[in-house]
């Protein structure tokens, strides 16, 4: 049997972007926002929080929201991406929100990570 088989062997959630929290549709977009993780192995550092974006046929050219990744019913940050160029924007608006860690097309979908403080 492969270590890796294991049982208790699992990925660290900063490599799989960890647990949906939430999925809503708005502006014709589907948004899932997962549940902030550790950015470190050992945890004690910072967090990431990891949105996607897809929707239904091609991503439109500009994603443009703002994103509340806590659900307190306040914005955290507001995220621009040009889908073409892969420029991406982020201005926090929480100050839990520290800046982007990465912006990227993964298969039909848009992925960010967004460096929280604990």
């Amino acid at each position: 049997m492969k270590m890796a088989e294991l049982p208790f062997m699992k990925v660290h959630p900063i490599y799989s972007g960890g647990e949906l929290n939430r999925e809503y549709k708005k502006d014709s977009l589907i948004i899932r926002v997962n549940n902030p993780v550790d950015a470190t192995l050992f945890g004690g550092g910072n967090q990431v929080v990891q949105v996607t974006f897809s929707r239904k046929g091609q991503l439109p050219g500009l994603i443009d929201q703002t994103i509340d990744y806590n659900f307190d019913n306040h914005p955290d940050f507001k995220v621009t991406i040009n889908t073409i160029s892969g420029e991406t924007n982020l201005i926090p608006i929480d100050k839990t929100v520290e800046s982007l860690w990465l912006s990227s097309k993964v298969k039909e979908d848009w992925v960010i990570r967004v460096n929280l403080e604990r």
